[in-house]
């Protein structure tokens, strides 16, 4: 038998009817309305650390591209190297204004950041039950001047530092470095996505970057590749050039060169800003010091019809020296 309201439940029933009388409004209509205006009851809000892993795969299972999840994944271990031990829901819209307009950050890297952070806040916000209450990021507008033309590389000693310390990592920062394939290229979630040694031809020392592999999709021949480059690769292997994520290879990288640190209890210490794209950046900037050859630059990175756009990024960036000097680096180094 149906529960009977009670007087109290009778009497709020018919004061609600009075009020909704010149409205038109239902109380069915009037709880509706009150359900979007209310706050919704959020579950407790995880920590960035422990968001991490649940929003990759929910990115995964909406089959995203293997460079968006890289790229999320990087944003996101820099984002942890400032919140990861802090709720979600705790970081304020002020709190990421300042961390994202921070002078230490590279515009660009502050914008992807802010891209990344507000992806986790929409999953987090759409998540049964939500775990936050709002994203604050929408609509966020970042008070950071773009410098034109803005070009960040590693300097010949970062890069020799890099590869005294590239212990299994070698030829995938070879690869990176001295051919400037993206590490969203030789790293990515599975064999078809990633370059694989069977993709490099030591007899005409050329490297086939398959469409699937391809950042834009289409596939890439590099030829006339530096000398250097083909001290560290071993001919014979077969299979993935890296087992690991680009994120996870870029970390890597950083560690080598001296960019981050692990201390204490914290997985990881940033000492200086890493370059944005850093290493591809270095070899497109060094290869043209080099060879004073926009075009044969443009080639090997895939930016077709772009060299113009080269030409007035990356020419006097370096000078003939340090590229010498750069793609002097050969596999001469014992420390493995």
């Amino acid at each position: 038998m149906p529960k009977r309201e009670s007087s109290i439940e009778r009497q709020d029933i018919r004061q609600a009817k009075k009020l909704l009388e010149d409205t038109g409004l239902t109380l069915t209509d009037a709880a509706r309305l009150a359900l979007k205006v209310l706050p919704r009851k959020t579950a407790n809000s995880p920590t960035f650390e422990d968001a991490f892993e649940p929003f990759i795969r929910h990115c995964m299972r909406k089959r995203l591209k293997s460079a968006t999840l890289s790229y999320y994944e990087n944003c996101l271990s820099r984002i942890n190297e400032a919140y990861g031990d802090r709720r979600l829901s705790e970081v304020s819209r002020s709190d990421w204004k300042t961390y994202l307009e921070q002078s230490e950050l590279s515009p660009g890297n502050a914008k992807a950041r802010l891209r990344t952070a507000r992806a986790l806040y929409s999953w987090a916000l759409n998540e049964n039950p939500p775990l936050v209450d709002s994203n604050p990021l929408t609509g966020l507008k970042l008070n950071i001047r773009t410098p034109k033309h803005e070009i960040e590389f590693l300097s010949v000693d970062d890069a020799k530092k890099i590869m005294e310390n590239a212990g299994k990592h070698k030829a995938a920062f070879a690869l990176m470095l001295f051919a400037g394939i993206r590490p969203e290229e030789i790293s990515a979630r599975s064999n078809q996505d990633r370059l694989l040694w069977e993709n490099i031809q030591f007899d005409e020392k050329i490297i086939r970057i398959p469409g699937s592999v391809s950042k834009t999709g289409k596939p890439r021949l590099l030829e006339h590749l530096p000398d250097n480059l083909w001290s560290w690769l071993e001919e014979g292997q077969t299979g993935s050039i890296s087992n690991v994520s680009s994120s996870a290879v870029t970390n890597a990288a950083q560690f080598a060169g001296g960019f981050l640190k692990r201390q204490g209890d914290k997985k990881q210490v940033r000492i200086r800003p890493w370059p944005f794209d850093g290493m591809r950046h270095s070899f497109a900037t060094y290869h043209i010091a080099f060879h004073n050859d926009p075009g044969r630059t443009s080639l090997i990175l895939g930016h077709e019809g772009k060299t113009a756009l080269l030409h007035n990024n990356y020419r006097g960036l370096a000078t003939k020296a340090e590229a010498e000097l750069y793609f002097s680096m050969k596999n001469i180094i014992i420390n493995y």
